[in-house]
């Protein structure tokens, strides 16, 4: 990366705004700017973080292209820890192109993507596990992400995981010191406790590991599929949901053969809901496709909608496919009350205590009773998941399993010899320095900044 060179990106989101955000980075920031200013000396002598209102014109035409304003940031005070602007101008999307064409055409750089934050990384301004925090809370997709990318950035997470590093090393001291005075009687005495110690990190990590993996259901987002038989009111339910007709809605079985997802907010969450392909026995190799595509929903969703008629018996497919695959995250439709009570649906929800609500589902006045249902179940259900705020990607996640198979091997070396069991140590210190990023390769970092915008 070349970070003598300045560079310049549009930082808010693309489109039509009433402002939109530009930022510049790199030593001459202040210089481009200055010169697309056509009073240079006011932005020259203005402080930093100064707000002021400037006329940006093209140096070579002298022509105004907008009034912005503009605040400076000294390096190392910034984001990226170099001389860094900010601008902000109208935010028509022409405007935008206009005012970035100009400052490069004074000397900037079109930004790559994660280029600001990598400069950042780069000078210390945060470690690697920030930045991907920065990253968590722009793609968050759910109140959960959310508060977990939240607490990563601004928490204790970051705490625990210096308290874990520091606990090693201090482990790793001792063990060197036994090394070096084996006569010493203190030293003796504490050998015994290194197992102990050992254990009391490594289940710790693990406890945020078992987390880390409780949460995989939420991590692209919250979805909800609609299930149960052919002809019970999936599509009703669907299309009352999202509030408009977005399902075919017919008498005869089948007509689902795909899921159909749109994205709503229910219960504060943002929720992808999915109108899936009735469940039953079929020829048909289409049908069959979308059956098999609707367990896979099953089996992945944070929270399932069973939807199963009041007028029929419960059959062996609901039983072996829902009841066996998704109990612990189902709530129950008893549909079609108005042509049976449906009792003993009911019973059997109370005995398994699961959630349900009766209606009719072709009566638009029962849509707010199921909305609301719907809403408390999945606040209920996302509310009481565990997500971790350390261990919150792939990679954090490979790198702590590896950490707790060192400690575990850690444990087998105290009775092999404290050379091995130092060896051991080191290696867990090497991992927690790839988790932040003290050791981490360029290729890896290239991955992570390549998910960034083009202006973070």
């Amino acid at each position: 990366m070349e970070s003598t060179r300045t560079i310049a990106a549009l930082s808010s989101a693309a489109g039509v705004g009433a402002i939109a955000v530009i930022r510049l980075s790199g030593p001459q920031a202040f210089s481009i700017v200055e010169k697309c200013i056509d009073s240079g000396r006011a932005f020259r002598d203005s402080p930093a973080r100064h707000v002021k209102l400037y006329r940006f014109i093209c140096p070579s035409s002298g022509k105004p292209v907008d009034q912005i304003t503009a605040v400076k940031f000294f390096g190392p005070n910034s984001f990226t820890g170099e001389d860094m602007v900010e601008l902000f101008c109208h935010g028509g999307e022409i405007v935008v192109e206009k005012v970035l064409s100009v400052l490069i055409g004074e000397g900037a750089y079109p930004a790559r993507r994660g280029e600001f934050a990598r400069r950042g990384f780069c000078n210390n301004k945060f470690d690697l596990m920030h930045a991907e925090a920065f990253l968590g809370m722009i793609e968050s997709r759910s109140g959960k992400e959310y508060e977990s990318s939240l607490e990563a950035l601004m928490g204790t997470s970051a705490g625990r995981l210096v308290g874990w590093r520091e606990r090693v090393k201090a482990l790793l001291r001792d063990v060197d010191a036994s090394i070096e005075f084996p006569e010493e009687d203190d030293v003796r005495k504490s050998s015994s406790r290194y197992i102990e110690r050992i254990v009391e990190i490594r289940k710790e990590i693990e406890m945020e590991v078992e987390a880390r993996g409780k949460s995989h259901i939420i991590e692209k987002g919250i979805i909800i599929p609609i299930v149960g038989v052919a002809n019970a009111g999936k599509s009703s339910l669907f299309n009352m949901l999202v509030g408009y007709e977005r399902s075919i809605v017919h008498w005869q079985e089948g007509t689902t053969r795909d899921g159909v997802g749109e994205e709503v907010h229910i219960g504060g969450e943002r929720v992808t809901i999915l109108d899936t392909a009735g469940l039953r026995d079929t020829d048909d190799p289409v049908e069959k496709l979308g059956i098999r595509k609707t367990i896979e929903y099953v089996s992945k969703a944070a929270q399932v909608i069973w939807v199963t008629p009041a007028n029929s018996p419960m059959t062996h497919i609901e039983e072996s496919l829902i009841l066996e695959k998704a109990m612990g995250k189902i709530a129950v439709v008893i549909s079609k009350k108005d042509l049976a009570e449906g009792a003993e649906k009911a019973e059997m929800c109370g005995e398994k205590k699961i959630p349900f609500i009766r209606s009719c589902l072709i009566d638009k006045g029962a849509r707010d009773a199921l909305v609301d249902f719907v809403a408390e179940v999945v606040k209920s259900r996302i509310g009481s998941l565990e997500t971790s705020s350390l261990i919150r990607t792939k990679r954090h996640e490979i790198i702590a399993k590896r950490i707790i198979e060192e400690l575990k091997g850690g444990e087998k070396a105290v009775a092999e010899g404290e050379e091995i069991l130092a060896a051991s140590l080191r290696r867990v210190l090497a991992d927690f320095g790839e988790l932040v990023g003290d050791t981490t390769n360029e290729d890896i970092l290239d991955s992570i900044f390549s998910r960034f915008c083009i202006g973070k």
